[in-house]
């Protein structure tokens, strides 16, 4: 029994423990999150939070054909321009540049980019961030983050 006590007391405290995956196998953290990469996306910048007790929290930097663009926006609900510094948006904020964002993750001014967030839940945890003028190859600039 004290045995148990003793174990309890040393494992408590990584129970908030997190795994970080750093920034440097971007194709891993695409699979791990996604699935089998097409071969005409490329992945600029990533990181993964690999976390045991909920899903993963990730942010990637990506040049994405539009049909891979267009897939990820189930769920998501655009948000227009006017309305991603007001009350509309949980956070409104935090929403544009989480102060906890890696620092290559910096969409830059709200009006170069189309906004869309998750709808279907009432925390709005994931967003994607769509570079209107992009066109590079025909891929989009896309940043995409869950948190």
């Amino acid at each position: 029994m004290k045995n148990l006590a003793l174990l309890i007391l040393m494992a408590a405290p990584l129970v908030g423990c997190t795994a970080t995956r750093l920034d440097a196998d971007h194709d891993a953290h695409f699979s791990h999150i996604f699935g089998e990469r097409p071969a005409d996306l490329k992945v600029l910048n990533s990181r993964v939070y690999c976390m045991w007790w909920t899903s993963d929290d990730w942010e990637f930097e990506l040049y994405a054909p539009a049909s891979w663009v267009e897939s990820q926006k189930w769920g998501l609900r655009r948000i227009q321009e006017k309305t991603v510094w007001d009350d509309e948006v949980m956070f409104p904020g935090e929403f544009w540049r989480p102060r906890y964002a890696s620092p290559w993750f910096a969409p830059g001014e709200p009006q170069l980019y189309e906004v869309w967030q998750l709808c279907l839940t009432s925390i709005p945890y994931k967003h994607l961030y769509v570079e209107k003028a992009s066109k590079e190859n025909n891929l989009i600039h896309v940043y995409y983050r869950r948190d």
